[in-house]
């Protein structure tokens, strides 16, 4: 994971905007490649994700998801391609 200032500036500022959208209950797609933070964060936010009574997931993505309150960590957009983007709010944390 590069430790750099662009990483902690989209780092920070994805996180300030998980723990604004874990309030409208909608889906969250937390998407970048792989050592761009997404783990870290999920697992700095934990406790308030869970509160807020969200899931996470990682590899079983369906269009069933998209109709509760998920957190889906993806590297590869096209998994969810055939999904409307209406049904999500994307953070995009790649550098």
């Amino acid at each position: 994971m590069l430790n750099t200032t662009a990483y902690n500036c989209i780092y920070n500022s994805s996180k300030k905007l998980l723990l604004k959208l874990l309030d409208t209950n909608n889906v969250i797609v937390l998407y970048g490649k792989g050592g761009c933070g997404k783990t870290v964060l999920l697992d700095e936010l934990q406790d308030k994700i869970q509160d807020r009574g969200y899931q996470i997931e990682f590899t079983n993505i369906t269009e069933n998801l998209f109709t509760k309150k998920y957190i889906i960590s993806l590297y590869d957009l096209n998994k969810i391609s055939h999904i409307n983007n209406s049904k999500y709010f994307l953070i995009n944390m790649n550098l």
